[in-house]
């Protein structure tokens, strides 16, 4: 789950560019059917003028069928119908075909993608979103420098985030703490009771402050729309999340020491013993446990429970030892284990320094 904080005053302000068509226009390419679809990617590969017979001897359908998706088309500006000619607005074109993006699942909605996002608003008005400076020689590596350097940038910027509205808050949560974290906009919908325009400009708003995005997955003859965080993002949660190893119940653990420094003391008085008397590992691979005498010597030294099993003791004696050497505090000399050069150094330091250390 992301933990919102309220303090953070949000910049981002959708009236500050045309954001309305965008909205109809992204109503209208989530309605799209299957067939729809085919239509706008060929015009999209088409030449801006085009004979709206050959087109439509292109994709196999006759004019009827054809002309009620170019007259959506037209109305949203990408393109004019002109008699058989078909005239197609060079920057929409743009516009739409960063939009189809979206629908291709080889791609994924990355950082690349968030800055063909953030090309669609004027220049100007970047660097009042974002606190960037104007004199910024690359607005677009300003804002990810700032925002989106390292994960731990990313989120403190995001628990720093206000999401006043508490459906779209409440959005931000399940989605968030969704198996997959992703959830189908239907769902979100349905439950929150949005209309479908209060949903887009939601996730508009979402989108430019690179909390989620709209996505699509073809499923037999239509798209799904879900919502998700940005790709990096996600990909890095979900690794977090298949890589934290399950939690032990406590029932199953049994304390070998009481106290909450008890390997550091332990590692702390085989140490001391070194130092009197060099610890006698003769027989020893290091690829093994220790030698069971020297483990219930070195057991009865550190006052291990007097009920552990000897095996129980070998693999803690061991894993201490090891642990002596791996820092350097000791070394192993004629099958012997001293205490090293820094060893003196490191006996005066606290318990919790002892243990900072060890942490390295």
């Amino acid at each position: 789950m992301l933990e919102l904080s309220p303090l953070r005053k949000n910049k981002v302000n959708l009236s500050d560019y045309n954001s309305q068509q965008d909205i109809d226009n992204r109503i209208m390419l989530a309605d799209f059917t299957i067939f729809e679809h085919r239509v706008l990617e060929e015009i999209l590969f088409s030449s801006l003028r085009a004979s709206l017979k050959k087109f439509c001897k292109s994709l196999d359908c006759s004019e009827s069928e054809a002309l009620p998706v170019l007259q959506k088309l037209a109305k949203a500006g990408l393109l004019t119908i002109e008699g058989d000619s078909l005239l197609v607005d060079k920057e929409m074109r743009k516009y739409f075909e960063f939009q189809m993006t979206r629908f291709d699942e080889e791609i994924n909605p990355d950082m690349e993608f968030l800055q063909g996002l953030l090309r669609k608003v004027p220049i100007h008005v970047l660097p009042t979103w974002y606190a960037i400076p104007r004199t910024s020689s690359n607005i677009f590596e300003s804002i990810l420098e700032k925002y989106l350097l390292s994960p731990q940038i990313f989120h403190r910027y995001l628990t720093d985030l206000n999401i006043s509205n508490t459906k779209l808050h409440a959005i931000v949560q399940e989605v968030f703490s969704a198996p997959q974290l992703q959830v189908a906009s239907s769902d979100l919908i349905a439950r929150y009771n949005i209309d479908r325009r209060e949903f887009e400009e939601m996730i508009l708003w979402l989108e430019f402050n690179f909390v989620c995005c709209l996505s699509y997955q073809k499923e037999d003859d239509h798209w799904i729309e879900f919502v998700s965080p940005f790709y990096e993002w996600r990909q890095y949660l979900l690794f977090l999340q298949n890589s934290t190893p399950p939690a032990v119940s406590s029932e199953k653990i049994s304390a070998l020491r009481e106290s909450d420094f008890a390997f550091v003391e332990d590692i702390t008085a085989i140490l001391r013993q070194a130092e009197k008397n060099p610890i006698s590992l003769d027989s020893w691979d290091q690829g093994n446990l220790i030698p069971p005498d020297t483990a219930r010597s070195l057991a009865s030294l550190i006052e291990l429970r007097p009920l552990t099993e000897l095996h129980t003791a070998q693999k803690y004696v061991t894993q201490a030892i090891k642990k002596l050497c791996l820092v350097h505090l000791t070394r192993i000399i004629d099958g012997r284990l001293h205490p090293a050069e820094s060893a003196k150094d490191w006996l005066q330091l606290t318990l919790e320094n002892k243990a900072s250390y060890l942490h390295r």
